[in-house]
């Protein structure tokens, strides 16, 4: 995988701290739609919202194996995002 490939899938968001320096934070390809799922109060909305999300990280979890990508950063955070939907999923069904 090209270097330029890997970086396709995330943004850096620099932001200052407070003594100054600028941080980039990684941001990743599957991000927004976890993150719509994830603060979705609507319960109408909500099963639709996680099977994006999980449809978007499994996908990208599938193409980081395959290109043999050693990015243990982002493969933790999809399998503590997946699991956290699972949860998530599960709570849906909960009578209110």
């Amino acid at each position: 995988m090209s270097a330029a490939s890997q970086f396709e899938t995330l943004a850096s968001i620099p932001f200052a701290i407070p003594n100054g320096c600028i941080v980039a934070v990684r941001r990743y390809s599957w991000e927004t739609t976890y993150k719509d799922a994830i603060l979705e109060i609507d319960k109408s909305l909500l099963h639709h919202k996680i099977e994006k999300a999980q449809d978007a990280m499994i996908s990208r979890r599938v193409t980081l194996r395959r290109d043999r990508n050693d990015d243990l950063e982002e493969l933790n955070a999809l399998e503590d995002g997946l699991r956290n939907l699972r949860v998530l999923k599960k709570s849906e069904y909960a009578p209110d």
